[in-house]
């Protein structure tokens, strides 16, 4: 096995994608530097042989195996956890301490724990033989979607580019004036969004760097969509003509 092969086994071990692809369809893999350097940010030995047996080290001095969080599926009509237990011991006692309270208990299966399935989602804490703990995760196999996102619904919206709205009444591209109005408008007609261009704040210093995907700041918003005949006190505001 090359080098390059063992950081990449050491990568998969502490969760590190080594490849991807990009928005055009290219795979990309980083290199022998790339991977040692990120191994190390987890505090491990750059070498990757030296790692993986840190690794295992520290797999080994978990009580039972068990990992700090255990994550398992709700619609999981039994779930299990393989356990690390001494040779020879047929069973040990568990207890699951539920989110809201409740409580459950029984004994595994040799190095097999069968949980009472279905599980209720939350977080709670599982304990094998009044030692080990870990926090056992239950989860949806899917986040939550509202019912106008649910199989078979249909909604219907529109994209704009905010500068390029036009309105009697802006001063040369749209603003967020423009936008209420463009929503209350749609909104009518019976559309559930409305897509518009980033308006993150740009570089007003400078000009040139006008791209609304490369942002100044991803915190604050772009002063040129704000309407400025809807800031207080702009209608007691006299402009002379210079002339």
């Amino acid at each position: 096995m090359s080098r390059l092969d063992e950081l990449r086994r050491v990568a998969d071990l502490v969760g590190i994608q080594t490849r991807h692809v990009d928005a055009l369809g290219v795979w990309h893999e980083p290199g022998e530097e790339t991977l040692a350097a990120l191994i190390g940010a987890f505090g491990l030995p750059s070498d990757p042989q030296q790692a993986a047996d840190r690794l295992a080290e520290e797999a080994a001095a978990v009580p039972f195996g068990l990992a700090p969080v255990q994550i398992v599926a709700q619609e999981a009509a039994d779930p299990t956890l393989a356990l690390r237990v001494p040779p020879g011991t047929s069973a040990v006692e568990w207890n699951c301490r539920f989110e809201d309270g409740t409580q459950s208990s029984g004994q595994s299966d040799g190095a097999i724990l069968h949980l009472p399935g279905p599980l209720p989602l939350g977080y709670h804490r599982l304990t094998v033989a009044d030692g080990a703990a870990t926090e056992l995760i239950v989860a949806p196999a899917s986040c939550h979607l509202p019912p106008a996102l649910q199989p078979g619904s249909h909604s219907w919206g529109l994209t704009a580019q905010l500068y390029g709205v036009r309105s009697g009444r802006d001063w040369g591209i749209g603003d967020f004036s423009d936008l209420a109005g463009l929503a209350r408008a749609a909104g009518r007609l019976g559309a559930a969004t409305i897509g518009i261009n980033p308006l993150h704040a740009l570089f007003a210093a400078e000009p040139r760097h006008f791209s609304p995907y490369s942002p100044s700041s991803r915190a604050w918003l772009d002063f040129l969509y704000i309407d400025v005949t809807a800031v207080p006190g702009f209608a007691s505001i006299t402009i002379t003509n210079p002339d």
